[in-house]
């Protein structure tokens, strides 16, 4: 999880300062930043929305390895020794 949290962090801050291809208009003569390009806007959200994913998914497998109020009262949560 950290890993994928760190590479999505570590990928926006790169296209945030990368430059590359130009944007038409009056600011034409200077490079784009490439977090400005639809692909790599479109990578960016992906990454997110995967680790986000991930994320939910710890925290319900979490919260289903806990014993809550109805398994204490059934005897709690089978061994696993």
């Amino acid at each position: 999880m950290a890993i994928a949290e760190t590479a999505t962090q570590h990928a926006l801050a790169y296209a945030r300062e990368r430059r590359q291809g130009y944007i038409a208009g009056p600011s034409a003569h200077e490079p784009a930043l490439i977090v400005t390009h639809p692909d790599v806007k479109r990578m960016l959200l992906s990454m997110r929305a995967l680790t986000n994913a991930a994320r939910a998914i710890c925290y319900t497998t979490r919260r289903r390895d806990r014993p809550g109020p109805q398994r204490a009262q059934r005897g709690g949560a089978p061994s696993r020794g």
